[in-house]
């Protein structure tokens, strides 16, 4: 996604507007529970296109991933 928003240099709101218009199965569902938490909560909707981002890597990029991706990172040659 970050590849097509830098080729259309999208504002950060349009960034995240667009990926929650794409959002499908699933990953809309929890979307959409992510911002019935934080409205019942009292707390401000995530608006920006990073913030979104983090939050839906927390769900779907498991952190045995991301560490096995931090270390063929530090082993290129």
């Amino acid at each position: 996604m970050d590849r097509f928003y830098e080729w259309h240099n999208l504002s950060d709101n349009r960034k995240f507007r667009f990926a929650k218009m794409m959002l499908i199965g699933e990953a809309k569902i929890y979307w959409r529970d992510v911002e019935d938490c934080l409205e019942m909560r009292g707390k401000p909707l995530i608006t920006d296109w990073i913030k979104m981002k983090q939050k839906l890597q927390e769900k779907y990029l498991p952190q045995s991933y991301r560490n096995k991706l931090l270390d063929q990172w530090n082993n290129l040659r």
